[in-house]
């Protein structure tokens, strides 16, 4: 019985379709590596979560923006109208699935806090005034986010002509040595595989599609939440 063998050239022919297909998937490429400062030794039973600060409202969009906690730089982007209410939920869920402390908000403490806290918005606050805002609610630690960009995708899952595009940063801060004692930056862009052939492992992970800015920015708040270390109450 005779085997049949295809002629060379379909050979190379499906090969390069297969290139060509894989090239023109989806990726998701970091404008600026993410990073992560952590202290493995964390004492926090009650966290007070702070609203995430609209730093594009404040600063204007194209602008250059020094981080108020570190010495990072971003680009002010488009932020969606939904943009902080969804962070904000979506990091609120992540928190309270933790059951290593307990977490509150300006909203749990009353009027006083909302107002202090919304100040927080208004003018750039340091360590101690953070700090401060936390004791008054009882917490032994705040979270404070930055929201630089949040930029939804034009078009839909198989093409489009602008991508999805995030930046934020986390600090979480102790009111019992007035410092960072865990912090995050997230910025990311999606871009076809053509553009950065080295991120092959998210798309095998995310599929063959242009995601959305609510995925994007989910599976990183999900990721970084799940690595704030555990309560050690001998810190």
């Amino acid at each position: 019985m005779k085997t049949f063998k295809p002629p060379i050239g379909i050979l190379y022919g499906s090969a390069l379709c297969m290139i060509l297909f894989f090239m023109q998937a989806c990726s998701t490429t970091p404008e600026r590596a993410v990073s992560r400062e952590q202290n493995p030794r964390i004492a926090t039973d009650t966290m007070l979560v702070l609203p995430f600060q609209n730093m594009t409202e404040i600063y204007g969009e194209g602008e250059h923006v020094k981080s108020p906690l570190s010495n990072r730089f971003y680009l002010a982007g488009k932020i969606e109208a939904d943009g902080e209410d969804y962070l904000n939920g979506k990091l609120r869920d992540l928190l309270e699935k933790r059951k290593d402390f307990r977490v509150i908000s300006p909203e749990d403490q009353g009027d006083a806090l909302i107002k202090e806290s919304s100040g927080h918005f208004e003018n750039s606050v340091s360590i101690q005034q953070l700090v401060e805002m936390a004791g008054k609610a009882g917490a032994d630690c705040v979270l404070v986010g930055y929201v630089y960009k949040y930029s939804d995708r034009v078009g839909n899952t198989m093409s489009v002509s602008s991508a999805a595009s995030v930046a934020f940063e986390l600090f979480l801060i102790s009111t019992k040595n007035n410092s960072v004692i865990w912090s995050a930056c997230f910025s990311e862009t999606q871009k076809s595989l053509s553009e950065d052939l080295t991120k092959i492992n998210k798309v095998i992970q995310r599929g063959v599609k242009w995601i959305t800015v609510q995925e994007m920015a989910g599976a990183a708040l999900t990721q970084l939440i799940g690595e704030i270390p555990e309560n050690n109450a001998n810190y």
